[in-house]
């Protein structure tokens, strides 16, 4: 799993950002946010709701089962910090 904690590039870089693209690193990249630490997504969600974020947020993912598994992770991880 990615161990890179995102919090402090997005918050430097939030106010300019226009898209934001989601996506695992795993064996390969943009695979399934499954790969990642649920708790820093769940972070990084919570940080753009608190600051409003606007702009575009997409799944970067190559392939339909990555795709909807990370669609899974998603609600669930909304669900839970809602």
């Amino acid at each position: 799993m990615n161990q890179c904690d995102p919090l402090p590039h997005l918050a430097a870089h939030l106010p300019q950002t226009r898209v934001i693209h989601l996506h695992g690193v795993g064996a390969r990249d943009h695979s399934a946010l499954t790969r990642q630490s649920q708790a820093q997504l769940a972070a990084a969600l919570a940080a753009l709701r608190r600051e409003n974020y606007r702009g575009v947020v997409t799944l970067e993912v190559f392939g339909e089962t990555d795709f909807f598994t990370s669609l899974e992770t998603l609600e669930r991880v909304l669900e839970i910090n809602s």
